[in-house]
């Protein structure tokens, strides 16, 4: 730990504020999320401290503001210490965070725009100044689904640093106890111990590495090389023992065809894991315990596709009712990609890029998801980290391209936002066709050399038809800072 502290606080000197954002979170969930009963020491008191003082305001990324929450409710729990340099460093730490709060109250105060009645807008500012230090999205401020993916995210960072103050006999038994658990039938696991399962297990994995055969590609004998790399960690069999466990839950999973959505930061956690790894290495099944890591990868892409489509009848009956009785009324997202294959996904706000390839005669789908998570916290804006995830997006279709798993994008033709307004690339005519509910088909208005023209027509007939006459546009969900 000694070691560990000396590391951070050297860091901390020379990181600017991405870096000390992203470092202090780690640090801040040596006291959160300890083993019960653990007293921090005097130095992990301080090197928050140093943390804390040097982030300035603004708005912080989610998970430091959770930890540090959680930090503040932990240390308000403890009793009070004997040693005075202990109780002298922590006032000076819940001095630091105080400030702190008040420095990102101040950033967002800045960004406030002063309604014309003065009352008003100082009623909104001390409203907006009792809120804790991470703006939430608008969108997902006390819905179910935020509070549900938030409580995820605390409990794998949780485990996470439980793992990390156990002992080698204790990490055994913790993953022996995570085992037996999903060993009970398959039946007679419900979700939420299933979700536990993961939540160790996603804890407990260590990311994937070179192969030793890369690693030492200039070395002679290299079996030898291998062999003793592999053999000299003694982690090698508790992470082999962790992969198998973690694919096995995600596949009790799926099998039992539980809700995607409860462990869908364990998923993200996973994926997140791999990518780093093939961006900065190359295929996931060239990395030590390759064909383990590959099958993981796997299921998680599978899962996070049967996420993103409903698989019950009754869901896509009741879907396809609705559109008929709204008159075929599409949605388009705010956000387009331009390319074919990358879409945003709204819920999981991530640029998703999806495509097929064929194994044993079989057509399979697969796809890689690029969170603006991570760019979020390196202190971009949601707009900046938006653009930033969908280059990464376009880069890895254009890996596809290369390794022709994908067609090079086509060029697209032009469009129209107005209902049932379409360009004919053959006829080089403007097309306008309408469904019409009361005959349960489209019905074909004529072809026209303008666009203007057509979509004159379009709006008629949709006028008629008692539709609205331009497509509903699905806004992008931004956090409270981004919008105007």
């Amino acid at each position: 730990m000694q070691l560990r502290i000396s590391t951070y606080w050297e860091k901390a000197d020379c990181a600017d504020q991405s870096d000390l954002r992203r470092l202090a979170a780690p640090v801040a969930s040596w006291i959160a999320f300890g083993p019960a009963g653990r007293i921090p020491t005097v130095e992990e008191l301080q090197l928050v401290t140093k943390f804390m003082n040097k982030i300035d305001g603004g708005l912080l990324p989610s998970r430091l503001s959770d930890v540090l929450c959680e930090m503040k409710r932990r240390l308000q729990s403890l009793p009070r210490q004997a040693d005075e340099a202990w109780n002298g460093a922590e006032k000076r730490l819940q001095k630091s965070y105080r400030k702190l709060h008040r420095r990102c109250r101040e950033s967002e105060t800045d960004t406030v725009v002063v309604a014309a009645d003065a009352e008003i807008a100082g009623a909104e500012l001390r409203a907006e100044q009792d809120v804790a230090l991470q703006v939430r999205d608008t969108d997902d401020s006390g819905s179910p689904s935020a509070s549900a993916q938030s409580d995820q995210h605390l409990m794998l960072f949780r485990k996470m640093n439980e793992w990390g103050f156990l002992d080698n006999a204790q990490k055994l038994e913790r993953l022996q106890q995570a085992e037996e658990a999903s060993r009970h039938s398959r039946r007679s696991l419900s979700q939420e111990e299933l979700a536990d399962v993961l939540s160790t297990a996603a804890a407990c994995l260590a990311a994937p590495r070179r192969h030793a055969r890369l690693q030492d590609a200039d070395a002679k004998g290299l079996g030898d090389v291998r062999t003793a790399s592999e053999s000299q960690d003694p982690t090698v069999d508790v992470q082999k023992r962790v992969r198998s466990l973690l694919l096995h839950a995600l596949r009790v999973w799926q099998m039992n065809q539980f809700d995607c959505q409860a462990i869908e930061y364990v998923l993200d956690f996973v994926q997140q894991k791999i990518s780093k790894f093939e961006n900065k290495v190359g295929e996931i099944q060239g990395a030590a315990a390759g064909k383990a890591w590959l099958k993981i990868k796997q299921m998680i892409d599978e899962l996070l596709l049967r996420e993103g489509s409903p698989s019950d009848p009754d869901v896509k009956g009741a879907t396809k009712a609705r559109a008929e009785a709204a008159g075929k009324v599409n949605v388009r997202q705010e956000r387009q990609s331009g390319l074919q294959n990358i879409n945003w996904e709204a819920q999981r706000r991530c640029w998703r890029c999806q495509w097929r390839y064929r194994e044993d005669g079989i057509y399979k789908a697969t796809a890689r998801n690029f969170s603006i998570a991570k760019f979020l916290e390196q202190g971009l804006g949601e707009e900046a980290a938006v653009e930033a995830a969908l280059q990464e997006a376009k880069a890895f279709r254009e890996e596809l391209v290369s390794q022709g798993k994908v067609k090079p994008p086509k060029q697209k033709g032009p469009s129209s936002t107005v209902r049932g307004v379409s360009f004919n690339q053959g006829k080089r005519k403007w097309i306008v066709q309408l469904y019409h509910a009361a005959e349960s088909k489209y019905v074909h208005h004529g072809s026209f050399g303008s666009k203007d023209q057509a979509e004159v027509k379009a709006r008629q007939i949709a006028r008629q038809l008692g539709v609205p006459a331009e497509y509903e546009v699905r806004p992008a969900k931004r956090s409270r800072t981004q919008v105007p």
